[in-house]
């Protein structure tokens, strides 16, 4: 059988080709934008042809990391930033309308960037802080300039500059505080992720904002030129960060209901689909059964109380039936939790049928068990019962019925029909001990099967080799039992019916499971629907084993037995 291939969501194979598109236009635009400012540059060439770069690097970086993480904003941030850079190049433009825009979004890379630090890994704004930091960002890098850009007020642009400075510090201050406080609560893995990148990008910004000050107006280029360098370093953090952070890629949710919809089989565990399109490696998806919560496999199982574990019920039309159970720390917060649980609803429904069914075959199972168990069990009483108690009193009766033939005082007659009655004993306890061992092989009862087997081949009218791997002691007392059967059947059914001149036993315990394989070279064509081996296959299939056979007509039979050997 083929290995399953992985599911290839419809969403990332139209995002690959939609991203190209948006990258291909977006770096033609840097260049466009590039050629139509370079010309009049001077000495501002470098500066102005590394803008196109940096900002070709921006949407290279931002489309990667939107096609490895569609749900996450990561990318799109990244791609803005890249727009951005090549509007802001536009302040170079000889046309004032297009320089204007330039200036405008001048310093908007910077509230990009401000916005990737407060949402990376999770792509989104979490807590009010973050919201209100972000919002001052965008507001000091556009909003505040943007007066006196429309207006052509040269004297505003000092004031608004300082104003940028002096509250850009801030930002960037109280922005470290709250990712050392992230950091804090995260785990040594995302911990060793985020602090270099943390780290990195507080840096760039606020040297790109203090450069203005530490170099004097004549090294223009050079400060450009430095801050691009630095600007230049911020995408490819981010996407090492995406690609190497460990962070399992998503998709959109879309996609998760059509993955469903194609593989009604259930050959593919719901937990499995969730946590991919969701970016979860330990989501759990449980299911609700009247005694409460089971795995898809119908084992109970419970949520975790830990507080980085969070659970989202799922119910349809208000009928509870399943949790979705996800880690609180993961980039995936509770509403789109929330929103693929109303996806799957039905599906873990289904699944929950599923599992109940499967519960339900483990019970009948495991009560057919116990009956073959009961009943070895009452075997074995009988054979015990039999062996030590009504052949033991044969066995006396026949020594009696000797001493009274030999008695000196018995006549001719009666010693003979002390002898013929001593014979009549010994005869009964020959059937009875027959009996006992078709009830329960005595060699069975005392030694075990794997000496029980070496007996049946060592009485074997034809020649019979033996071999076995088998740890003497850790199979359980049914699936002995049923071995020692199957080799018997399989062994008479070769010396009555196939007229087998050898035959071979090879007993293999390999972990979990007891491996028997009987063969012989007899004339082969045996019934698998006799009573014999019919009875055998039933016996077989209680104890959750399998059992093949091939015998064709002239080539001797094969029959091969694999049996569970956890008690």
């Amino acid at each position: 059988m083929a290995a399953p291939t992985r599911y290839r969501a419809p969403s990332v194979r139209s995002m690959r080709g939609v991203l190209s598109i948006l990258t291909l236009v977006g770096s033609l635009l840097a260049l466009v934008v590039l050629a139509l400012v370079l010309p009049g540059a001077g000495e501002g060439a470098v500066p102005i042809t590394l803008f196109a770069v940096v900002a070709i690097v921006y949407l290279v970086a931002g489309a990667v990391a939107w096609l490895r993480r569609p749900a996450n904003a990561t990318g799109m941030l990244l791609v803005c930033g890249g727009v951005s850079l090549t509007v802001a190049n536009l302040a170079n433009a000889p046309v004032p309308e297009l320089a204007t825009l330039g200036n405008v979004f001048a310093t908007a890379v910077l509230a990009v960037i401000v916005h990737l630090l407060l949402a990376f890994p999770t792509g989104r704004l979490t807590g009010r802080l973050a919201v209100g930091l972000a919002a001052i960002a965008y507001t000091i890098a556009i909003l505040l300039p943007l007066p006196a850009v429309l207006l052509d007020a040269p004297a505003m642009a000092a004031p608004v500059a300082a104003v940028q400075s002096a509250v850009g510090l801030a930002l960037m201050v109280a922005t470290a505080w709250l990712l050392v406080r992230r950091l804090q609560h995260a785990d040594a893995h995302a911990r060793r992720v985020l602090l270099p990148l943390y780290a990195y990008g507080i840096v760039a910004v606020l040297t790109i904002v203090a450069l203005p000050v530490v170099l004097p107006a004549d090294e223009a280029v050079l400060r450009a030129g430095l801050q691009l360098l630095l600007l230049l370093g911020i995408p490819i953090a981010f996407l090492i960060g995406v690609l190497g952070g460990g962070f399992t890629p998503t998709r959109d949710l879309a996609d998760l209901g059509e993955q469903l919809s194609t593989s009604s089989d259930g050959s593919r565990p719901l937990s499995d689909a969730v946590a991919d399109t969701l970016g979860d490696p330990s989501l759990r998806v449980l299911l609700r059964a009247p005694d409460g919560l089971v795995d898809e496999d119908g084992e109970p199982a419970r949520v975790s109380a830990h507080p980085d574990r969070g659970v989202v019920d799922v119910d349809i039309d208000g009928r509870p039936v399943g949790a979705i159970e996800y880690d609180c720390r993961s980039e995936i917060d509770e509403t789109r939790v929330r929103r693929a649980g109303r996806i799957i609803a039905v599906a873990i429904d289904r699944s929950r049928l599923t599992a109940e069914l499967r519960q339900s075959r483990r019970e009948v199972r495991a009560s057919r068990i116990r009956i073959v168990e009961t009943a070895d069990r009452e075997r074995f009483r009988i054979a015990q019962d039999l062996h030590d108690g009504l052949q033991a009193q044969l066995v006396l009766l026949g020594v009696e019925a000797q001493q009274i033939a030999h008695a000196p005082e018995v006549g001719v007659a009666a010693a003979a029909a002390a002898t013929a009655l001593r014979r009549r004993i010994d005869v009964a306890a020959g059937d009875l001990r027959r009996l006992v061992h078709d009830v329960l092989p005595m060699p069975l009862m005392e030694r075990g099967f794997v000496a029980a087997v070496e007996d049946l081949v060592d009485r074997m009218p034809v020649p019979t080799t033996m071999s076995a791997r088998v740890e003497p002691g850790l199979l359980p007392a049914a699936t002995g039992t049923t071995a020692y059967f199957v080799v018997a059947e399989a062994l008479a059914n070769a010396v009555k019916h196939a007229r087998a001149g050898s035959a071979a036993v090879v007993l293999v315990h390999d972990g979990p499971t007891l491996r028997i394989t009987v063969t012989d070279d007899g004339i082969g064509g045996a019934d698998p629907t006799g009573r014999g081996l019919r009875g055998l296959a039933d016996r077989v299939d209680t104890l959750g084993g399998d059992w093949f056979i091939s015998s064709p007509h002239g080539e001797g039979t094969r029959l091969e037995v694999r049996l569970p050997c956890a008690s």
